[in-house]
């Protein structure tokens, strides 16, 4: 008798293991594998609901989970132009890039080469991200339209630069550079493209109250090429001197859009010098 209770008593148990065991539930993870210049991870997914009682006749199944978090992290800049990938974002945040527009397959490809292919004193932006910055700032185009003031005309040119050499190599580097040397429209339509968009009226005075009156402050200034963010021009009545400040100010409004506007730095100096 003692027996069979023991026996009933084991098959109780393993049945209630039996059934305990179904009620756990696997959890899949996902794992997102980044690209090159490695993206950013996505925003966090919701917690998951909790689980419903198994009653007879069952019971409702639990709350589901909260929300993912609305912001991922951005991407580590590992490639070896300092382009990093994109950094993820939850659902409401997907298209947003710290209040700038996300960064275009034209731009990244741009600031790629132009930052491999042109080292030294034809170096055209301080680093790969006031160039992704100022890149963004400008139409983007098409590789196959005629040359024009745009992002895609300046790619052009820094691909260009690639398996060029000497004289050539200068030539298309600073083709693709901000002023682009007349090719990509002026150097005064570069300068005043990136100048509308940065220095705004939140900045003033050091702003222009119109894209016309910003050309038109330019084409009164000397013309001195080359440009270069190497070895900068960066105290002169230039618009080579207004044109890198005014690529500093894509990312440092506070301290460069003064001198972008002849301020302090970029000035005549009433000695008859530059």
């Amino acid at each position: 008798m003692i027996a069979r209770r023991l026996s009933l008593g084991f098959r109780a148990l393993a049945i209630a293991t039996i059934l305990g065991a179904c009620t756990v539930r696997d959890r899949v993870i996902e794992i997102i594998v980044p690209s090159d210049g490695s993206d950013g991870s996505d925003g966090s997914d919701g917690s998951g609901g909790t689980a419903g009682t198994t009653s007879d006749p069952p019971e409702a199944g639990g709350a589901g989970g909260g929300d993912g978090s609305l912001t991922g992290t951005g991407g580590s800049m590992t490639d070896s132009s300092g382009i990093g990938g994109q950094g993820g974002a939850g659902d409401s945040a997907r298209d947003s890039n710290d209040g700038r527009p996300p960064v275009s397959e034209v731009c990244r490809q741009y600031c790629s080469d132009v930052m491999d292919y042109c080292p030294g004193a034809l170096k055209q932006y301080v680093d790969a991200q006031h160039c992704v910055v100022a890149c963004s700032h400008f139409a983007e185009g098409l590789i196959t339209d005629s040359d024009g003031n745009n992002a895609a005309c300046r790619q052009k040119y820094a691909s260009k630069a690639r398996y060029a050499q000497g004289a050539e190599r200068d030539a298309y580097c600073r083709k693709a550079g901000p002023g682009s040397e007349g090719t990509c429209g002026s150097i005064c339509d570069g300068f005043c493209t990136l100048m509308m968009a940065t220095c705004t009226p939140k900045f003033a005075p050091y702003n222009f109250p119109s894209h016309q009156l910003c050309i038109s402050a330019c084409t009164a200034l000397p013309d001195a090429p080359p440009y270069t963010a190497s070895v900068p021009d960066l105290d002169s009545n230039t618009a080579q001197c207004r044109l890198f400040h005014v690529s500093r100010a894509v990312l440092d409004p506070d301290e460069h859009c003064e001198h972008a506007m002849g301020v302090t730095m970029c000035d005549s100096k009433g000695d008859g010098s530059l």
